[in-house]
């Protein structure tokens, strides 16, 4: 290269500078290419998963709005329910108290009655006694007065 031509190459420069150019070309387009296929390996992975990233997403959504409408339901069943067993188990509760009462006054009744029983065994027994001691004074009246012997 002269000082004349600084900016003009030979025409074998310029052949070499355009080999250079087009082997430089070559291999960024070689590059471009590898870098575009990796581009789009990544980008099917990526939007293959999409799909089901999105299904299971949507099925956990239907699965959670069932469930607390199932979770509803039953609570809409069970209250109603809830409050007749309340209420049941209220009055069984107040007729076991009423049985307890009938119970005690039945052990106190029958405590009376066992009470009055032997009142009126000693009765008996006394009356017995009484009507005995009679007899055996009418005996000995009669044995002193009219001499009547037994």
């Amino acid at each position: 290269m002269s000082m004349a031509n600084d900016r003009t190459l030979s025409a074998e420069d310029q052949v070499a500078l355009a080999s250079t150019l087009v082997d430089a070309a070559v291999a960024q387009q070689d590059e471009v290419e590898k870098l575009l296929g990796q581009a789009k390996t990544v980008l099917n992975a990526l939007t293959a998963d999409i799909p089901n990233k999105i299904a299971h997403k949507a099925a956990e959504e239907v699965v959670q709005k069932i469930a607390n409408l199932v979770t509803q339901k039953v609570a809409d069943v069970l209250q109603p329910a809830e409050a007749k067993v309340q209420t049941l188990l209220k009055a069984m509760e107040d007729e076991v108290v009423e049985c307890q009462r009938a119970a005690a006054d039945y052990r106190r009744a029958a405590a009376e009655y066992q009470h009055a029983r032997e009142n009126a065994v000693w009765f008996c027994v006394i009356a017995a006694g009484s009507a005995a001691l009679v007899i055996l004074v009418i005996m000995m009246v009669a044995h002193i007065v009219f001499g009547v012997t037994f």
